[in-house]
């Protein structure tokens, strides 16, 4: 049987990495499944997206694009990065040179977007509150199989708690500084939020 992600490492030069191949084989990533991962504000390229994607002219090359967001930022793996291990994660805004590392890894950016879920989820702009915590207390369970122990019990705490309105009408369960806190503690990457230009010629 062919590699349905060979094309990717084909054309980026780029393995996809075991747990982005795993949970995409379980449908995390498929839009219409029932298995599929929905994030605040972020959209997951199908395989073949990936491969067609065209940057504008005046991107910094190495991205590998993974996921947008309804204002056409980018979300990729940018290899470059690596600092000798695996590919980071980093967050390209459309409308702003400034580009910054989100997550030093794939694993790890999974697991910063279900904290940032936790602490003021989006997707109360689809769903109401209650089934808002239905669906993220569910995609906890699930991160079990995806996840080191130590973060997923994290997350377990954090679904022990209620919910409560914030001052800018978002529900979560943590507020920005607990939330970094974690980040710092869990991540231990001190690059993580660096910036940097990811337009050329500016």
């Amino acid at each position: 049987m062919d590699d349905p992600f060979e094309p990717i490492a084909q054309r980026f030069g780029f393995p996809c990495p075991d747990l982005y191949r795993r949970m995409r084989a379980d449908g995390c990533f498929d839009r219409f499944g029932e298995s599929h991962l929905q994030f605040s504000d972020l959209e997951w390229m199908g395989l073949d997206e990936i491969v067609s994607y065209t940057f504008n002219d005046d991107q910094i090359p190495g991205l590998v694009p993974v996921a947008g967001t309804m204002e056409m930022d980018l979300w990729c793996w940018y290899p470059a990065m690596n600092d000798g291990g695996p590919a980071p994660i980093v967050f390209c805004p459309l409308e702003d040179e400034v580009a910054s590392i989100y997550a030093p890894d794939f694993t790890a950016w999974i697991y910063r977007l279900m904290l940032e879920e936790y602490a003021c989820t989006g997707l109360t702009e689809h769903l109401d509150v209650r089934q808002s915590r239905v669906v993220l207390d569910h995609y906890t369970e699930r991160m079990a199989a995806y996840l080191p122990p130590a973060w997923h019990a994290r997350l377990l705490d954090l679904r022990s708690r209620d919910f409560s309105l914030d001052a800018n009408g978002y529900y979560g369960v943590a507020d920005a500084d607990e939330l970094e806190a974690i980040l710092t503690e869990d991540l231990a990457y001190p690059r993580l939020d660096e910036e940097f230009e990811h337009f050329v010629g500016n």
